[in-house]
């Protein structure tokens, strides 16, 4: 039952998976389906738009030709002429519905023959052309008025009016025309659109919209739909949709002049929800819109979702029917399974989770008093690294049958994972633990061969005891694994576990526990440590973050951030480094007017986030800082073992236009070749190396072999911890370009930083 109630968990996380999956799908697909209406819907809103801004384009030359005619030795006067040229051109051009000139104060001084001026009026006084006639007036360009019912020709009409001005600017009347709404092939006859999709053209006047034009044809009421303006609920469904949509209002729209597709709070006459694509024709100051029903997109993307869950609800079938017969054979292989859950596959040792399920069978099978040993191999990730996986897996197998072959049947070998073994022997004295420690270390060092090459495996030993150093089995382990690290340092030894180590352990958690806050509590704040070219002058600074707690006191990087990162603080704290660095050294800058370097230490964890190289290159253009001028120091001993994922992320930083420098050079383990690769500018000699060049001749040896390889690589070697003059002068003999150490300036706050370029950079200089 247990075995069947697993395999189904593992079936409906399965169908779970698969249902999620068709659900994200069928999102994607539903919001394609809409992305693609909407684009669609644009496109066609820009081509009517272009439809109408050409037609009208045509009315207004014809009109200014037109208007300057009339008004040309005052030709409207002589009524046949004017007639004979109005009547020709209403014959030749049906578009025109008509024709008629008007005084500035809103009379018609003349009319076409199909015009009956006694029924015109005056258009100023006029509410439903008084708004568009003055701003007509203060126009430059035709003005499209609100569509309304015109008594002179018994139609409805979209009234074009286009003022004509004297040499002075004045206006000397106006000339109109207008567009008959029934006009056979309609306003935009010319565009193929689908059926259900609705042109709309608005204009606004005095703070209310009008419809100028409307395609649809579920409304035939030419007085509900043009007399009045829009219903206020509509335009401010519409307005709202763009305010939430885009983050626009209409007069922004306005300015940017693009297309947007909403989906307002609204419906269509035919009470069908709608989604409207929105332009807005600056020239002649109109609103065109195409609008149509959700349901058509929403219809199509349905279609393809139904048969995306028929397939998942098939598939899940089949599923079903294989995860059975998978319970089936599982029920003859428990035994098997078993064995193989609670054992190492590869050292066929006890894993973790046999000692998870037995440690109290465990206690008592010792007694409830026996020391557990926690060993690691040494430098076994570079050896899967340089020789494969599939030798390090001998390895591993060769060090757990040696185990095996070391170890008596009373004691218990479990493999933690990885190069990790964990061992229980009976509790024995300190002297006893070390011989056995240290004979366990000499067995497993012995050379072995795998695939005719020869290796010396080293591995470094922790111990704690039971209950001595702890009752508490995963902190045993713990001590175990903290005594383990302590021995690592000088690899190939053993260290049992002691009180420093736990207070030592203590003051880590303290670390931990007081880290949480410090930035919220404003307990961080930079240095920064000037860095001097060989000629004396200001090469630039290294930025470095300082730490004071109100109960721990002063705590030094090396001690903070290791616990940083595995805290997954390093990300806030490295933002903090970065933003107050690159605020202080612009501040310097443009108080000094002076250019120089800035260094600033980023750890690999914090590189390897996603989004690393973007945020910093945001943030050094918020500060407005030259790239090139930005150094960004990773340290050797710290990227070594993840060469091949950090490599790619160097090359985007240095593709950047950024600066990288080389930490600490020489304490890790880079290779020439290594180091050839790497796409570095400079290179840090680690300040070990300069404390001994002026009484050891092999320090010296070692640093001018470094500065000559940055020479050869065509990179700039820069000296750490120079603090005597003849140690600067030493290295200036190695041709060492670049300085800094207490010599020159201790790390500085930016104030002081500030005062010492002036003195050192400015007034001696006479600046």
């Amino acid at each position: 039952m247990k075995i069947n109630k697993n395999i189904m968990s593992i079936f409906y996380i399965v169908i779970l998976i698969g249902f999620v999956a068709v659900s994200v799908v069928s999102y994607i697909t539903y919001k394609t389906t809409r992305d693609d209406h909407y684009k669609e819907n644009e496109y066609y809103v820009q081509m009517v738009n272009l439809s109408m801004q050409n037609m009208l384009d045509q009315y207004e030359l014809s009109l200014d030709i037109l208007g300057k005619r009339l008004l040309e030795n005052r030709l409207f006067e002589n009524s046949q002429k004017t007639d004979q040229i109005l009547n020709t051109i209403l014959r030749e051009n049906d578009a025109f519905v008509g024709f008629g000139l008007i005084a500035t104060d809103g009379h018609f001084i003349f009319t076409s023959k199909n015009v009956d001026i006694t029924k015109m009026g005056n258009l100023k006084e006029n509410p439903e052309t008084a708004a568009s006639f003055l701003q007509t007036l203060h126009s430059k360009h035709l003005v499209v008025g609100r569509t309304y019912f015109v008594k002179g020709l018994g139609k409805w009409v979209i009234p074009i009016r286009k003022a004509l001005y004297d040499e002075n600017g004045k206006p000397l009347a106006i000339i109109a025309t207008g567009i008959e709404l029934d006009r056979k092939g309609g306003f935009f006859s010319n565009l193929k659109l689908k059926n259900s999709e609705t042109i709309l053209v608005v204009k606004e006047l005095q703070g209310q919209f009008y419809r100028i034009f409307y395609s649809g044809k579920d409304v035939q009421d030419k007085t509900f739909l043009y007399a009045k303006a829009i219903e206020n609920s509509v335009s401010n469904a519409v307005m709202q949709s763009l305010q939430e949509e885009y983050n626009l209002t209409l007069k922004k729209l306005q300015k940017v002049g693009k297309d947007v597709t909403v989906s307002p709070a609204c419906k269509n006459f035919s009470d069908e929800n709608v989604f409207i694509s929105i332009v807005y024709n600056k020239k002649y100051d109109l609103w065109v819109s195409l609008s149509e029903a959700k349901k058509d997109w929403v219809q199509e993307a349905l279609k393809t979702i139904i048969i995306y869950y028929v397939l998942f609800f098939t598939l899940s079938f089949l599923l079903y029917l294989l995860f059975r017969s998978i319970d089936t054979a599982e029920k003859q292989k428990i035994k098997e399974l078993h064995y193989q859950a609670t054992h190492d596959t590869l050292t066929k040792l006890p894993n973790r989770l046999y000692l998870n399920q037995s440690i109290y069978k465990i206690i008592k099978r010792f007694g409830g008093k026996f020391t557990v040993f926690f060993l690691d191999l040494d430098n076994f990730k570079s050896i899967n690294d340089k020789f494969g996986h599939h030798v390090g897996d001998a390895i591993l197998q060769n060090i757990g049958k040696r185990l095996d072959e070391f170890f008596r049947e009373d004691r218990l070998l479990v493999r933690q994972g990885g190069d990790e073994f964990i061992i229980f022997v009976p509790l024995c004295n300190e002297d006893e633990k070390e011989e056995l420690a240290n004979a366990l270390l000499a067995y497993i060092s012995k050379p072995c061969k795998i695939d005719n090459m020869e290796f010396v495996i080293r591995a470094s030993i922790g111990s704690a005891d039971y209950p001595d150093d702890c009752q508490d089995i995963e902190t045993l382990f713990s001590y175990a694994d903290i005594a383990m690290y302590a021995a690592k340092k000088n690899k190939n030894a053993y260290s049992p576990f002691s009180k420093e180590m736990k207070e030592e352990s203590l003051t880590r958690l303290a670390i931990e526990h007081e880290l949480n806050g410090a930035l919220q509590n404003s307990e961080f704040w930079m240095v920064y440590q000037p860095q001097i070219k060989a000629d004396g002058s200001l090469h630039g600074v290294e930025a470095l973050i300082r730490w004071k707690n109100e109960k721990l006191g002063f705590v030094p990087p090396d001690k903070f951030i290791s616990v940083a990162e595995e805290m997954g603080l390093m990300d806030s704290i490295g933002d903090f480094i970065i933003d107050r660095t690159l605020q202080d050294i612009k501040a310097i800058k443009e108080a000094l007017d002076i250019s120089f370097s800035i260094s600033i230490n980023i750890s690999v964890k914090q590189m390897m986030e996603s989004n690393f190289l973007e945020k910093l290159l945001t943030k050094i253009e918020h500060y407005s800082c030259e790239k090139k001028e930005i150094t960004i120091e990773i340290t050797e001993s710290l990227f070594i073992e993840d060469m091949e994922y950090i490599l790619p992320i160097l090359e985007e930083v240095k593709h950047a236009g950024l600066k990288i420098s080389l930490d600490d050079f020489g304490t890790g383990y880079s290779s020439l070749s290594i180091l050839k690769r790497l796409p570095i500018d400079e290179l840090k000699i680690d300040k070990s190396f300069i404390d001994d060049i002026l009484t050891d001749k092999q320090s010296l040896s070692l640093v001018e072999d470094i500065i000559q390889i940055t020479h050869h690589l065509s990179k700039s070697s820069l000296a750490e911890g120079t603090e005597t003059l003849q140690q600067v002068e030493k290295l200036r003999t190695c041709k060492c370009e670049i300085f800094q150490g207490y010599y020159f300036s201790k790390p500085l706050t930016k104030e002081d930083l500030k005062t010492y370029i002036y003195e050192n950079f400015f007034m001696k200089k006479g600046l």
